[in-house]
């Protein structure tokens, strides 16, 4: 697992030094020119625009409500809770550092890594985690799974599509949150197994 860890890394930090360069991406109008495409799907832009905001602080106040019915576990809410405020600051921090502007002038802050895409695969991420942990019905557990995956990835595809992010935002907050996630589970997984005796009594 500390491969996976590592080559995230190694991936997050070549785009970085890229970014710090200020090189020009490749990557990034190719990824565009291939996500703006499906603009020629019916109803893509709608669906785009809806499923940003799952990646927006509002909906994971309303997954964290969710998660606290699902496991009635205080202890849980809070390392819920915490993920996504340790994620949001490493965010910003690495923005600051780094100061890439924007692709549109109209976007605020700076745009490299992405903060939708990053607090996405770390919110979801950990979601997936748990639903992996807890859900005993293995379709149903691997359907959440599947969902939450596919979640995570519209995020980010949502971000390109409407020009706010470059390909190499996206790509880069998820490397970096997924280096960050296996690291907080790794640190919290014990509590999690502990516990998880405890959630289906």
């Amino acid at each position: 697992i500390w491969l996976v860890v590592l080559g995230a890394l190694a991936g997050f930090l070549a785009l970085a030094e890229d970014v710090w360069n200020k090189d020009i991406m490749d990557g990034d109008q190719i990824g565009y020119a291939l996500i703006s495409s499906l603009s020629a799907i019916p109803g893509m832009t709608d669906f785009v625009r809806t499923v940003t905001h799952l990646g927006d602080p509002a909906a994971y106040v309303v997954m964290t409500l969710i998660m606290l019915t699902l496991f009635r576990h205080k202890h849980i809410t809070r390392g819920i809770i915490l993920n996504i405020i340790n994620v949001g600051l490493l965010n910003i921090i690495l923005k600051n550092i780094l100061q890439r502007p924007r692709p549109l002038v109209a976007a605020s802050g700076f745009s490299f890594p992405s903060g939708h895409a990053m607090g996405s695969l770390a919110f979801y991420g950990l979601f997936m985690y748990l639903i992996y942990l807890y859900v005993p019905n293995r379709k149903l557990r691997w359907a959440g799974m599947l969902l939450m995956a596919i979640i995570i990835g519209c995020i980010g595809m949502s971000r390109i599509y409407l020009g706010v992010h470059y390909t190499s935002d996206v790509l880069g907050g998820y490397f970096i949150s997924l280096a960050y996630l296996i690291v907080y589970i790794r640190i919290t997984r014990h509590y999690y197994d502990k516990q998880k005796e405890d959630l289906h009594d």
